[in-house]
């Protein structure tokens, strides 16, 4: 297997991968980090951010009590975390609003590990599984798990893979509720009614404010600039629920990036190369589609690789001649000629 070969292969997996192994919001395994900028990150959220302050990532809700000085306002922001928080990091924030910092947290999560933060913080706890959408007229597909968030005083959008809010203190406020997009009825996968369909609540929990949001795609790069076949965009949310928690003086906006587990090799490596293949693959999927892209990549991935297996000659590395063989052959050469 030639050099040539081996590059067209790997040029196909990147492609593949680029366009088609991570689904609808990006490359699987890497996650709604700010230096992800694929569909499914959150780089264009954290730019999004800087109009309302000072921007940073933090490890740990614990940086904060050192990283805030000289702040009078600080807005937390955590996208679907999958490592659940420690007591300690609980307490750093309750600490960290006692010094007479404006504390407030942004929870956009449709999964467990945030109840970890939520529940002992806020009383807030998000159920965790999917709502899909069943209609009776339509084959809806993958646009069974997309949902209308209905807001009150805040800009409406769109939710993926949502879950909803299954506790909240009674002093709560509603902001946005989930509704079908297509005229159908929201049920749990497993077919069954879900508990409430409130997807956002606004909580003042002592001395730190909150909203939380039962959906951790709402402000991912794929919504909030999305392709033109998706009915709206979130960047009208996105930036009310920014405003709705920016304080009073400077403030710091910080994304916690502590709290994802690490991705797979793969993925890893993989994600430093699609950074190059972001753009285009935006561009691209913004004129025709995912599915035409995928196939088309796919198509022209395998037609390279089957080209160059058969029109080009097997490698054959040249021979080494020892000094000896070839003065023979010279001698050789003279006596013929």
């Amino acid at each position: 297997m030639n050099r040539r070969f081996l590059a067209s292969l790997l040029l196909a997996a990147l492609v593949a991968v680029a366009f088609g192994g991570g689904g609808l919001l990006g490359l699987g395994g890497l996650p709604p980090a700010p230096w992800n900028p694929l569909p499914g990150g959150t780089s264009g959220f954290y730019a999004l951010a800087s109009d309302y302050g000072d921007t940073m990532t933090v490890e740990s809700p614990i940086d904060l009590l050192e990283l805030a000085r000289g702040y009078d306002s600080v807005v937390l922001v955590v996208v679907s975390p999958d490592k659940p928080y420690s007591g300690a990091e609980v307490e750093a924030l309750r600490d960290l609003a006692s010094r007479g910092v404006n504390t407030s947290l942004l929870v956009m999560d449709e999964g467990l590990a945030s109840r970890s933060l939520t529940g002992p913080l806020l009383g807030v706890i998000i159920d965790g599984d999917p709502l899909v959408e069943r209609s009776g007229v339509l084959d809806l597909g993958e646009w069974s798990q997309v949902h209308l968030l209905n807001c009150r005083g805040l800009p409406s959008g769109l939710a993926d893979v949502a879950s909803y809010i299954a506790e909240a203190p009674p002093g709560a406020e509603t902001l946005c509720r989930l509704e079908p997009l297509s005229g159908g009825v929201l049920i749990e996968e497993g077919g069954t009614a879900p508990g409430s369909t409130l997807a956002a609540v606004e909580v003042k929990a002592g001395e730190v404010s909150a909203v939380v949001v039962s959906d951790g795609s709402v402000c991912v790069n794929y919504y909030l600039d999305p392709p033109a076949f998706v009915p709206g965009s979130n960047e009208a949310l996105c930036r009310a629920l920014l405003e709705r928690l920016s304080g009073p003086g400077k403030t710091l906006v910080a994304f916690d990036v502590g709290h994802y587990s690490e991705p797979p090799l793969a993925a890893d490596a993989a994600g430093a190369a699609l950074l190059l293949l972001a753009a285009p693959a935006r561009l691209t999927e913004a004129v025709w589609g995912r599915g035409v892209i995928v196939g088309l990549a796919l198509t022209v991935a395998a037609s390279l690789m089957i080209g160059v297996a058969l029109l080009e000659p097997p490698y054959r590395p040249r021979r080494q001649i020892s000094p000896r063989a070839r003065r023979r052959a010279e001698a050789l050469r003279r006596l013929r000629g």
